[in-house]
């Protein structure tokens, strides 16, 4: 089974996770503020869904992919800094390096 997280489920968010849940060896793990929408969601397609990074981390992904605006993801990145160098992360943001 493959930990993957998601980190912002807004519309790029929520496709990906459609289409990763389509495969059942992917455990799909998010961080989004509350949101009742993605609540409903997170119970329609089966993910666990976290408010903060420390809980989203706590859950130790292997692929981490971030779809959020440009400067939030900045914000995050810093955030993952000290995370293992085995993770894997993928960002959404155009012209962002990491």
């Amino acid at each position: 089974m493959t930990k993957i997280g998601i980190i912002g489920v807004g519309h790029m968010g929520s496709a990906i996770i459609k289409g990763l849940k389509k495969n059942p060896n992917n455990k799909i793990i998010t961080e989004n503020p509350v949101n009742p929408c993605v609540d409903k969601l997170a119970k329609e397609l089966d993910f666990e869904v976290t408010n903060t990074i420390l809980d989203f981390m706590s859950k130790r992904p292997e692929i981490i992919i971030l779809t959020t605006p440009a400067p939030i993801t900045l914000k995050i990145a810093e955030e993952l800094k000290n995370i293992s160098k085995d993770t894997i992360i993928i960002s959404a943001a155009a012209g962002i390096l990491i």
